[in-house]
């Protein structure tokens, strides 16, 4: 898989209460055979200083925030997918819960890829 610097890559999270979100990680480099990705929110990504329009990774980001890569290898084995569709898709989110959750976290699931689907049709 060719990755570009900014590409951004979507996880999806489900607790332990069957609630689904959304992460959003970024490509922020690739060099020495490396592809580095780093979770966008608000103590990583955000405004530097008072000039206008001055945004970018804010120092330090934690270890957990941080994924890594050989180039040609894919995130996907992570849980990081190149599109919204494929994190929802992905089942693995769902393995370790219990049924009630599940359950609650699998309509949450359905809904959301069908909104996709009937976006692409329009």
């Amino acid at each position: 898989m060719k990755y570009k610097k900014g590409q951004d890559l979507y996880s999806l999270c489900v607790d332990d209460d069957g609630k689904c979100e959304m992460d959003v990680y970024r490509v922020r480099t690739i060099r020495g055979g490396l592809v580095y990705a780093i979770l966008v929110t608000s103590f990583t990504w955000g405004k530097r200083s008072k000039k206008n329009g001055d945004w970018g990774w804010l120092d330090p980001i934690p270890y957990w925030c941080r994924y890594c890569r050989r180039v040609g290898e894919s995130f996907s084995t992570l849980g990081l997918h190149t599109t919204k569709r494929a994190a929802w898709a992905d089942k693995n989110n769902l393995k370790y819960l219990d049924p009630e959750p599940k359950k609650k976290a699998a309509r949450t699931i359905k809904s959301a890829l069908s909104k996709i689907k009937n976006s692409i049709k329009r």
